[in-house]
């Protein structure tokens, strides 16, 4: 498990050395770590979690969550 993946996420999204947007395919996350991907701007990705999300939670546009809950 990477510990700093928001703030590594948030990095590549803000690095100047790219002018195309990354995208990120992000799995097994918890509700804690989805909350701080979506307080990042200018992302663009697909969360896979076994978490209850709600649509209060990824109300942002740019994020595409699938869930897995079985």
């Amino acid at each position: 498990m990477l510990y700093n993946l928001s703030e590594i996420i948030e990095y590549g999204s803000t690095s100047t050395y790219n002018h195309n947007h990354t995208f990120f395919i992000i799995t097994n996350v918890n509700r804690e770590e989805i909350e701080k991907l979506t307080k990042i701007k200018n992302i663009h990705c697909i969360i896979n979690t076994k978490e209850k999300v709600s649509d209060d939670l990824i109300s942002n546009s740019d994020f595409i969550v699938y869930n897995s809950i079985q």
